[in-house]
């Protein structure tokens, strides 16, 4: 089997965590739309409410705690995918960091796939990867496994590695 190309590097906490952010971005569930398209309707039908109320000069106090409650729901759901989630993903990201075993990679993009990612001699074919990327890092992605190759510690390598990638079809599944 012909190797094509070994690369080699350390990964810092911060270039994890932004590459986990990078590879959830790129992957946007319809729950996630259905999730804010909701918070959006809810929170428009609660200032709706809330200005009817006002309007015809409504007195009792439960239709004001439902108003405010449809709102809330509303914001929470609309900015959840926002806010909240990237917060928790950083979080565990950076937990996920501190249990690894060592952060010291090198990934061989040989003809078939690339080995490497996840710490073993295990083949990952290209068909079963997924390449997300943008200036400052590239993702790579099957079921198992990420491995977010930063630019800053692979220097020149970083283009020739995406370039590799691009040249097995890869093309289609970039998002920069």
């Amino acid at each position: 089997m012909e190797q094509k190309l070994t690369v080699s590097y350390r990964l810092k906490r911060e270039d994890y965590v932004k590459g986990s952010l990078l590879a959830t971005r790129a992957v946007r569930s319809p729950g996630e739309q259905k999730a804010v398209r909701n918070g959006l309707s809810e929170l428009v039908l609660g200032v709706a409410m809330l200005g009817v109320g006002v309007w015809m000069k409504q007195t009792n106090w439960i239709y004001y705690i439902l108003t405010a409650l449809m709102m809330g729901l509303g914001f929470f759901s609309f900015s959840f995918y926002r806010v909240i989630f990237p917060k928790q993903l950083k979080s565990a990201a950076g937990k996920n960091y501190d249990k690894l075993n060592g952060c010291d990679f090198t990934l061989s993009f040989e003809r078939n796939g690339v080995r490497g990612l996840d710490h073993s001699k295990t083949l990952f074919p290209y068909g079963m990867l997924t390449m997300t990327a943008n200036k400052e890092y590239l993702v790579l992605t099957t079921k198992e496994v990420t491995a977010v190759l930063p630019a800053s510690e692979l220097g020149e390598q970083f283009e020739v590695c995406r370039e590799a990638l691009e040249a097995e079809d890869l093309r289609a599944l970039i998002v920069v």
